[in-house]
């Protein structure tokens, strides 16, 4: 009889006590975290919940701020005329604006591999010598157009986690630089025309011996040339200005 009585007694006690333990744990399990200064609940936790709001509330403002440097880290890129890109250590897109996807003549992120969006042996080196720890640069020369990429690794605790490519529009520039070669060629084969008739002749007139007629000739043409070496030098000056 002892022995049943104390088994009747456990199994009350393990009823009565689940219970208890469920009313008591149930206002804890209801808290609503996100509002927790909104809970009615037991005393002893209000300083734990006054706690949690205070993170919360950090936390919110954390977001927010991230998100409103994401977003402005966004419109800047965005309006940039040259292109961005973002890799990590495997070459893979991590971010990229408009501009680096036009110059690279594509509309849209095909691979997550960076060597997607162009595979001359150029922009590769470029990129794995940047992942390497290199500073490179590289020219791209796709349908006529002239493109500069640069490259640069991004280290955090003295590795490299990636690289930052950097892609510019240098056509204008290159075309610049090739009117100027032309028309600096153009310029020394005009100047050096008049100049070579204007030694020979004096040359011939230095030697002396020649007749008088001759002499008044070769002045004429001197002259000439020099007129037409004087309108070049002033034709030069004007270019220049402009």
């Amino acid at each position: 009889p002892i022995i049943v009585i104390l088994v009747i007694a456990l199994i009350i006690s393990l009823v009565l006590s689940n219970r208890v333990s469920k009313t008591i744990i149930n206002p804890i399990n209801s808290l609503d975290l996100d509002n927790p200064e909104k809970n009615d609940t037991y005393e002893e936790l209000t300083p734990l919940l006054r706690k949690i709001a205070n993170q919360n509330e950090t936390i919110n403002r954390q977001v927010k701020e991230a998100k409103q440097k994401q977003e402005e880290f966004r419109l800047i890129t965005e309006n940039m005329s040259e292109g961005l890109l973002v890799i990590d250590k495997f070459a893979n897109i991590l971010s990229y604006n408009g501009a680096a996807l036009r110059l690279l003549g594509t509309d849209n992120v095909k691979s997550e591999s960076v060597y997607s969006l162009n595979r001359s042996k150029e922009f590769r080196d470029t990129v794995e010598g940047a992942l390497s720890g290199r500073h490179e640069e590289s020219d791209l020369s796709p349908d006529g157009k002239f493109y500069n990429v640069i490259a640069n690794p991004v280290r955090s605790g003295g590795k490299i986690i990636g690289a930052i490519i950097v892609i510019i529009d240098v056509t204008e520039r290159t075309q610049r630089e090739q009117l100027r070669r032309e028309f600096t060629s153009n310029v020394s084969h005009e100047l050096k025309t008049p100049l070579t008739s204007i030694l020979g002749f004096a040359e011939i007139m230095k030697a002396g011996g020649a007749p008088e007629e001759t002499v008044k000739e070769f002045s004429g043409i001197i002259y000439d040339e020099a007129k037409r070496l004087v309108t070049l030098v002033s034709d030069i000056i004007k270019i220049s200005e402009l």
